[in-house]
């Protein structure tokens, strides 16, 4: 499913391997732990992701906690990054780095990202971020020869189903639940660990704040259920997010 007006842009997939080799070579060099996010991540948990890819790469760093001796550190140091919180784009604020691969990639480096869907609303947020933990549950994946490792499905889905933007907002949020759940035969999407992984990142909410979480994720996945033939959902993905609620 492509927005309307979206084209593929030809021959990113080659310059996207370019960057992501060059990006994984420099932190495997030096120690640093990257897992791929986002779209690109998204479209390889789908089988049949027709969403165009754009020329970045998101990649999750290992928690500080979990690193005592210093991801950012090291991110800084390999490619010349300062680390601050981005709030100027809506829904995705996000503690990072922004560098520049050779052939011109956007390259983010998170240590953490809060979903804000409506910031009307600023006690419904959720943060999220890769500890061993969640990064125990990544998997490798082959984007164009290159292997990377990427953030598990279940990160994947909550993060997007809480940020919850549809094609009528001119976004893939749901597009990319959608896809991920339509081939979780390759993926091995469980909704326990799903079910964990909300738990965790809700640890330090009051009940009202776990409420408003709770049921921002619950709209989106009655909106999918409802739009199950525009996002071309089958019986087994509908039960699926049944078991999410």
């Amino acid at each position: 499913m492509r927005l309307p007006g979206d084209q593929p842009d030809e021959g990113i997939e080659e310059r996207l391997q370019v960057a992501l080799e060059e990006t994984l070579n420099k932190a495997r060099a030096t120690g640093i732990s990257l897992y791929l996010t986002g779209g690109t991540a998204a479209s390889l948990y789908s089988a049949s992701s027709v969403r165009p890819l754009s020329f970045d790469l998101d990649f999750l760093i290992l928690s500080e906690a979990e690193n005592p001796e210093g991801s950012i550190g090291k991110v800084m140091e390999e490619f010349g990054v300062t680390f601050r919180r981005f709030t100027e784009k809506p829904t995705f604020k996000s503690y990072k780095g922004v560098g520049t691969s050779e052939n011109g990639c956007s390259l983010d480096f998170i240590l953490d990202q809060t979903v804000v869907p409506d910031e009307s609303i600023p006690e419904c947020s959720l943060t999220t971020f890769v500890d061993e933990f969640v990064a125990s549950r990544a998997q490798t994946r082959m984007f164009e020869g290159v292997s990377v490792g990427v953030v598990p499905p279940e990160y994947v889905v909550l993060t997007k189903l809480f940020a919850g933007r549809g094609i009528d907002k001119g976004k893939y949020d749901l597009v990319d639940v959608a896809t991920i759940l339509d081939n979780i035969e390759n993926n091995g999407f469980d909704v326990t660990f799903f079910d964990i992984l909300l738990q965790k990142y809700l640890a330090e909410k009051s009940p009202e704040q776990e409420k408003a979480v709770r049921d921002r994720l619950n709209m989106s996945i009655q909106r999918l259920i409802e739009g199950a033939m525009q996002y071309k959902l089958d019986e087994r993905a509908i039960q699926l997010l049944g078991d999410m609620i």
